[in-house]
């Protein structure tokens, strides 16, 4: 198991009810900023919302970590990770963040 395995097990474990995890997202430049991101993302996250699940995710970009919060998500842990054989030795700052599930109005 690895780093990101044993982080995503452990914060899992600590929801109480099933999980998603968002494992890649990325847009293109060209089209960054112009809420084709936030649109792809927000149908995803209806479909967790409506069968009820918690999403996790991490990014290793602080310019993401307020896109994501205003999606819902809150930062629940902040760890570095050193990469085996990057040969510099320099760490990775990685946001951990979960949504819950979010109910809509009947």
């Amino acid at each position: 198991m690895d780093y990101f395995d044993r982080q995503f097990d452990e914060i899992e474990a600590e929801q109480p009810g099933p999980c998603l995890e968002l494992q890649r997202m990325s847009v293109k430049p060209a089209f960054q900023g112009k809420g084709v991101g936030t649109h792809c993302l927000r149908q995803a996250l209806q479909e967790a919302d409506d069968a009820g699940y918690f999403v996790i995710l991490s990014t290793q970009k602080s310019v993401n970590v307020s896109f994501y919060e205003r999606l819902g998500f809150l930062t629940v842990r902040e760890s570095d990770f050193t990469p085996c054989g990057n040969g510099s030795g320099e760490a990775y700052h990685n946001w951990f963040m979960v949504r819950s599930p979010q109910l809509r109005p009947t």
